[in-house]
């Protein structure tokens, strides 16, 4: 069993795909406090209105993908950009394969196990020197 974080961290799932976004807020929520956002447009207005320690973004999205959020973050909060955990669930294009490669930023592959993308969120937090323990 898991040992409980004494203080909740808050993470922003951002995934176009709403039953997937869902799926990932059930499987984080014993642990975290999650908001949903499934564009990186509904991304922009939470991260305008609360803080987040962790951001877990999809990268392939109609209209603006994963990555465009993260180039956002690094010029209006380069501290929470550092702090993006990429999810996928298809293949990125050689475009976004290339700007993935030069990021330092986690990415997991769909389908994945919650337990993997809970200790990378809490990695994250960390690292980032949240309020994770």
């Amino acid at each position: 069993m898991r040992p409980e974080t004494p203080h909740r961290i808050r993470v922003l799932v951002v995934d176009d795909e709403e039953p997937v976004a869902r799926a990932i807020a059930r499987a984080l929520g014993d642990r975290f406090d999650v908001t949903l956002a499934h564009s990186v447009d509904g991304a922009q207005r939470a991260l305008d209105h609360a803080s987040f320690d962790v951001v877990v973004s999809d990268i392939c999205m109609p209209g603006k993908s994963g990555l465009d959020l993260h180039a956002w973050l690094e010029a209006s909060s380069p501290e929470i950009a550092s702090r993006v955990v990429f999810i996928t669930g298809g293949s990125p294009n050689p475009s976004e394969r290339a700007r993935l490669a030069r990021l330092p930023n986690p990415c997991l592959g769909k389908p994945f196990h919650t337990e993997e993308l809970e200790d990378i969120v809490l990695a994250v937090a960390k690292s980032a020197g949240s309020r994770a323990p």
